[in-house]
Parts: structure tokens; C-alpha cells; sequence
């Protein structure tokens, strides 16, 4: 019996560390939208999960900068399934209005549209997500991310 219940708790904390230890990218960016009154889009993050383990991703928060300067907080309120063993994507919508880029002094939205423009527009999202399953939580996982606008485009 102790013997048992010591491979189960050594295999659990072998999936725990896998799943801290997992693997954060960017992994793409949909435009939805580009207007004069606002630019949508959706920035998908990989997470590559190694374990045996299932996750719901909750509790997602990051801040958003554009060269160097803070424009707002973002998150994703809908926790997100994901699967054992496999990569998975996570989405995170983003609005920016004309108030939102007059923070970091972009008082048009020429530079978004010319490639040479966005090159010049450098993206970073920092924050950190919780992650959970049926047994067990772990709160609070970093993610941190910086790329230039057009490079994100051709992801």
C-alpha cells in the first residue's frame, strides 16, 4: 500500500513539473478588425503541455506595451481546455483605440499600415495565468513575449 501511494505521488509530481516546465510561445495573431475607431485582434499563445495531464487554463492576465510604454491590461475570462501531451493554442483578444495608442504617442494608424511601420512597432505582453486540473492548482505561471508588429502578422 505505501508502496503505491509513494509511485502515485512521485508520478503526480513528475506531471506537476512538466506541466510548470511547459513550453509558452506566441503562436499567432488573427486581425479582426482595423478601423479608425479601434483595432481588434486575437493573440494566440502555444502552450506546449507534456504531461499526462489535462489543464484548464483560467485567470489570465498580461499587460500590453507598444515601444517600451504600458497601454492596457488584457486577459481572457473563459478558462481554456488543455489536452495531455499535445500543443495547444490559447486565445486572448485585444481592442486598442485612438486613446489607447495616444498613451505611447501614436496619434494616427499610419504606422500600422506600412510593413516598415510595424517593424517599427514593438509588441510586448507580460502577465501570468493559473492553471488547474480536477487534483490539483498552480497558480500564477509567468508568460512574458516581444515582437515587433509585422513580425507577429507573419506568424
Amino acid at each position: 500500500m505505501v508502496g503505491t501511494m509513494g509511485y502515485a505521488t512521485y508520478y503526480l509530481m513528475k506531471q506537476v513539473r512538466k506541466i510548470v516546465n511547459s513550453g509558452f510561445t506566441f503562436a499567432g495573431v488573427n486581425f479582426n478588425n482595423v478601423s479608425l475607431r479601434s483595432i481588434d485582434l486575437t493573440l494566440f499563445f502555444g502552450i506546449e503541455n507534456n504531461s499526462d495531464i489535462s489543464v484548464i487554463v483560467s485567470k489570465q492576465e498580461y499587460d500590453v506595451f507598444l515601444n517600451g510604454e504600458y497601454i492596457k491590461t488584457i486577459g481572457n475570462p473563459d478558462d481554456v481546455k488543455v489536452r495531455a501531451n499535445t500543443d495547444n493554442r490559447v486565445p486572448v483578444r485585444v481592442s486598442l483605440t485612438p486613446a489607447d495608442l495616444l498613451k505611447v504617442g501614436l496619434n494616427n494608424y499610419d504606422k500600422f499600415l506600412s510593413k516598415q511601420g510595424r517593424r517599427n512597432l514593438v509588441m510586448e505582453v507580460k502577465g501570468n495565468m493559473d492553471v488547474r486540473t480536477d487534483i490539483f492548482s498552480i497558480g500564477r505561471i509567468p508568460f512574458e513575449f516581444k515582437d515587433d508588429v509585422q513580425s507577429m502578422m507573419e506568424y
